[in-house]
């Protein structure tokens, strides 16, 4: 899906284009460091995108920012996924290592 949005970046008109850098410059916001270079980039071209219209370059690099913006967020997945199923092992083992008392089985006397 996200394939195809970076690829519909290349297919849409100028028009388009010029509609969608805000789409773009938001993600790369969310998804890039502050100092990163594709991320000021994306952010001058889409101010003055309206003004000057599209140039010769401002389709690549938008799909360019896109694509590293989606590769970002997939990484942040990645981390979560891996935090979370690290959380999950280290609470098996501190349960599992508690002296208390065990509620998974039932008392004898049931």
């Amino acid at each position: 899906m996200r394939a195809a949005d970076v690829m519909l970046l290349s297919l849409c008109s100028d028009v388009d284009l010029m509609g969608r850098s805000i789409e773009v410059l938001r993600k790369t916001e969310q998804h890039l460091d502050k100092d990163d270079p594709l991320r000021v980039k994306v952010k001058e071209v889409a101010e003055h995108i309206g003004e000057r219209g599209v140039q010769p370059g401002d389709r690549v690099l938008l799909m360019d920012a896109l694509d590293t913006a989606y590769d970002a967020l997939d990484a942040e997945y990645s981390r979560v996924r891996s935090l979370s199923g690290i959380l999950r092992i280290a609470t098996f083992f501190v349960r599992k290592s508690s002296p208390g008392p065990s509620y998974s089985v039932l008392p004898s006397t049931w």
